[in-house]
């Protein structure tokens, strides 16, 4: 004790406290990190989801569009002018 001097166990006691609530900082930003991976980790499912969803209604829309375009009339051999 007399080689650290008088004030060896107040030092040892604060430096102990200051680990401790350290430890406990370490613990709460584990907790936010968890958190913040399992947002990511929804907002990519949902990211896959939503793309899956958009690309049926583009096909979907697509398909529709190639069945509605028009067909040429037939000529039936009579033609047409302005005018007449």
């Amino acid at each position: 004790m007399r080689t650290e001097g008088g004030d060896f166990l107040e030092k040892n006691s604060a430096f102990a406290e200051e680990v401790r609530r350290t430890l406990v900082d370490l613990d709460e930003l584990e907790k936010e990190l968890k958190k913040a991976a399992k947002a990511i980790d929804t907002a990519t499912e949902l990211t896959s989801k939503y793309k899956v969803r958009l690309n049926s209604l583009c096909e979907g829309t697509s398909a529709a569009a190639q069945k509605k375009v028009p067909t040429r009339q037939p000529d039936n051999g009579i033609s047409q002018t302005a005018g007449s």
